[in-house]
């Protein structure tokens, strides 16, 4: 969506532990004006720090909003059909990207260890989505969401639970 740095820098906190539709997530909306086609591979960069701790899980997740601002949802996990376009995550100590395997949109954790945070530095998270296709309509949305747990954690919905992501180091 951006190919540039942004003109002005901005900043904004949540609480990592928190999780679901109300959770305390960092939300960012583009609305379209005209039609758009986003196709292929996905990734974010992302530049955090933490306030506590030496180690950050970071979920992000890509849905369409209709323009109502209604979720359009898509097929998930097999059995789901109100899902994001696009899930991508990342353990902020093993950011380190291989160069050699990486491409442009799909960056390769190189997975040689961890390397972890300093409390109050700010870091740089190379983070793939999964590669996806969608055409957002004017009025539509694409909303960017970003937070310390699972994106659809919601246990619900009768098998659900099997697919949680528990991680209680470094928490």
């Amino acid at each position: 969506m951006l190919d540039a740095a942004a003109e002005k820098p901005s900043h904004i906190e949540y609480h990592s532990l928190s999780s679901g539709p109300m959770a305390s997530r960092a939300v960012f909306d583009k609305v379209f004006s005209s039609e758009v086609e986003i196709t292929g591979h996905i990734s974010a960069t992302l530049f955090m720090e933490t306030s506590e701790g030496d180690d950050m899980d970071v979920f992000v997740a890509i849905y369409k909003m209709d323009s109502q601002d209604r979720v359009v949802g898509q097929a998930f996990y097999a059995q789901f059909s109100d899902g994001p376009v696009a899930l991508g995550w990342l353990r902020a100590s093993r950011r380190e990207i291989d160069p050699t395997l990486s491409a442009p949109g799909q960056p390769v954790a190189a997975h040689k260890g961890e390397d972890k945070l300093e409390i109050n530095k700010v870091y740089q998270l190379d983070i793939e989505l999964w590669a996806s296709s969608m055409i957002y309509r004017p009025g539509e949305k694409l909303r960017f969401i970003v937070q310390g747990t699972d994106i659809a954690r919601q246990t619900n919905r009768a098998g659900a639970k099997r697919y949680l992501h528990v991680m209680k180091v470094f928490r």
